[in-house]
Order: C-alpha cells, then structure tokens, then sequence
C-alpha cells in the first residue's frame, strides 16, 4: 500500500489521471463526496457534546483528533502520549485509529478514517467517556 500512496509508478499515475479527467466519473465521484460528507456530519454531532478539538472535513475521508483538553483524565489513567491513547481507544472502546506520533505529531493525538457509515458510535463512546 505505501508504494502505491507515496512512490507510485508510471501505470498508476495514468490510471489515476485517467481516473479524474474521465467525465464518466463524476457520477462515481459525487455519489463518493456525498458519502463522506454524511459520515463526517454524522462524526461532528456527536463531536459536539465536547471539548475535542479536531479538524473539519475538506474532501479527504479522515479528520484529526486533538485531546489536550482532557489531559487531567488522561493523565490519571496514565495515558501520556499518542500511542498511550489510541491503544486505550482501540482496546476499551473498539475505537481503532491511527496515532498522531505515525506522523510526527507529539502529545494526545490521532487521525480517525472516515470510512465506516456506523463510526459515528465510536465516537460518541469517547465523547461519553471523555465526559464522564
């Protein structure tokens, strides 16, 4: 997979161009914009019973997570870092993201995919547990 997203070869640059200047796609890549965007509506309901700071939606299928602003929580439950947490998402909530640390981001942070029509419902697991 990482070749194909960060080195890919002279046949996958063709297809993808030919992928997006192919009228035929639009269709293909509304009904795909529509979707995401129902996913990540349905992620920043729940996001607002919170203190979370994330990023908003621009096209891409992933929001980042930021969770400085429950690190006395954190802290207590010996939480320090990225992959502290997503560990702890990942293994109480079933809560499965990517680590800010993946890419170079220091302190309580994550990237969630947003691909899952139901993630929603993990998210408003952390948000309750976060909360609480």
């Amino acid at each position: 997979g990482s070749t194909m997203y960060s080195c890919p070869s002279d046949f996958f640059n063709n297809v993808g161009a030919d992928a997006l200047l192919n009228i035929k796609n639009e269709y293909y890549f509304a009904k795909q914009r529509k979707h995401f965007k129902k996913i990540s509506n349905s992620v920043d309901l729940e996001l607002k019973k919170s203190k979370i700071i994330h990023s908003t939606f621009e096209g891409g299928w992933y929001k980042w997570f930021d969770l400085r602003n429950y690190q006395n929580k954190l802290d207590g439950l010996n939480i320090k870092n990225s992959k502290d947490l997503t560990d702890y998402l990942g293994n109480n909530l079933g809560l499965i993201v990517v680590s800010g640390d993946c890419f170079g981001v220091d302190g309580l942070t994550f990237r969630l995919s947003m691909i899952d029509n139901e993630i929603h419902i993990g998210i408003r697991k952390m948000v309750e547990w976060l909360e609480s």
